[in-house]
């Protein structure tokens, strides 16, 4: 029986709150992603402008990685999933962030774009621009 998008990104991106800066938690959620990527694997930001576009789920992780690096933290609450067109699934999310350097705390709205094929993930664009990313799930804009 064939897994729904919806179903595999909730799996993958479980409502609540995490700190993707603190020991473990990107690693869990990268070991999570590894074993439901897709071997067409594609991740980062479509623009370029926070993670360069990788066709590597380990090199996806390592950007991950040196992108966290200078943060204290990196707090995600996910706030909904939202199954748009072609597989793909809108998740919204909170972001509060503390940079190391100076200790400034930034809030944020984000959401990845997750496109899923075969039961696994294929694609993760990552978006600040909510607009843009509804439009690149396909749905409507609100």
């Amino acid at each position: 029986m064939a897994t729904s998008p919806l179903a595999v990104v909730r799996a993958l991106y479980p409502q609540g709150r995490a700190d993707l800066a603190s020991p473990g938690v990107l690693d869990g959620w990268i070991a999570a992603l590894a074993e439901i990527a897709h071997p067409d694997f594609v991740g980062g930001d479509p623009r370029a402008e926070l993670l360069p576009i990788t066709s590597d789920p380990d090199e996806f992780a390592k950007v991950w990685r040196e992108w966290l690096s200078a943060w204290e933290t990196w707090h995600v609450d996910v706030l909904d999933h939202e199954e748009g067109s072609g597989g793909r699934v809108l998740v919204s999310m909170q972001i509060e962030a503390r940079s190391k350097k100076d200790s400034v705390t930034v809030p944020m709205r984000g959401a990845n774009v997750v496109q899923v094929e075969d039961g696994r993930v294929k694609r993760i664009e990552l978006y600040f621009d909510i607009d843009a990313a509804r439009r690149a799930a396909g749905l409507a804009d609100p």
